[in-house]
């Protein structure tokens, strides 16, 4: 772990005589490496350190009460006062939450009623650029849709609307897609039902040109490196197929999308718990 100096000590000040120490994670509980943390005493003392590669730090100071703060780009920042007046024997851990940070220009001739839905300061709009951002399996773009839209983590944590309809099956994949809205405020007038993440999407029609786009997605653990808690690497493979093709019917008139998606997961868990012997009635770790 990386620390750095005081940025405001004094010379002859006592040794620290308490200890700080944690793991910094996001919402998914991944560590988060090299986030700088300050701790700060109120009276002009700032004592900095950055976390190492699996999220921990750790901080030496004298008892008394402190800010602390830890600010990431792209995560919101996290301030909270921590009280150090006496030694502190738990772990303390820093939950940083994704932050998605939008411009809204406001203007002088914007009327007071819009239903532009970039005038829904509690929504969210994603175009076609902006899903480049977003992962390519759609399970994996389901779940950052959810962080996105605030949704607790349950079954129905999140309302999900495909092209007006409710859906409860397979998303359409990131290629069908043209736009998706993001919905926050539980009592928007324009939907029949409260709810306080929707999330709305809107297929792509059929083109007016032909055109369509094939992608091919491989992993394997050859590839990958062995979990530290594993005692050996598992086998692991993922193979996705994607190809979808538009194109037009009768010229201006009709068109057709066609989409195919195929995906096969070849995955494993770690299992790293403390069991009861049958035999010996023991406590013994099981990994």
């Amino acid at each position: 772990m990386t620390h750095s100096g005081c940025s405001s000590a004094i010379e002859g000040e006592p040794q620290a005589t308490v200890e700080l120490r944690g793991t910094i994670i996001d919402e998914q509980h991944a560590y988060i490496a090299a986030a700088p943390v300050t701790l700060d005493d109120g009276q002009g003392h700032h004592y900095l350190t950055t976390a190492d590669a699996t999220g921990r730090y750790r901080l030496a100071v004298q008892p008394g009460v402190y800010t602390l703060t830890v600010e990431v780009e792209g995560f919101a920042k996290f301030v909270q006062q921590i009280d150090l007046t006496q030694k502190r024997r738990d772990p303390f851990y820093v939950k940083l939450q994704v932050m998605i940070t939008d411009q809204v220009d406001v203007k002088d001739s914007t009327p007071a009623v819009s239903v532009d839905p970039d005038s829904n300061l509690s929504a969210i709009t994603l175009t076609e650029k902006d899903l480049e951002a977003l992962p390519d399996d759609p399970d994996d773009m389901l779940a950052m849709l959810k962080q996105m839209a605030g949704a607790a983590g349950g079954v129905d944590d999140a309302t999900v609307y495909v092209d007006g309809f409710r859906e409860r099956g397979q998303m359409p994949p990131k290629e069908a897609i043209l736009r998706i809205s993001i919905n926050r405020n539980p009592f928007a007038a324009e939907f029949q039902e409260p709810g306080a993440a929707r999330i709305e999407i809107i297929t792509k029609p059929g083109a007016d040109t032909y055109h369509g786009s094939f992608r091919f997605n491989f992993g394997d653990s050859a590839l990958n490196a062995r979990n530290a808690f594993y005692p050996s690497k598992p086998p692991f493979q993922t193979r996705n197929f994607a190809f979808n093709f538009t194109g037009p019917i009768i010229h201006n008139r009709w068109g057709f999308f066609v989409d195919f998606d195929r995906r096969y997961t070849d995955n494993s868990a770690l299992v790293n718990a403390t069991v009861l012997d049958p035999v010996t009635r023991q406590a013994v770790p099981f990994v």
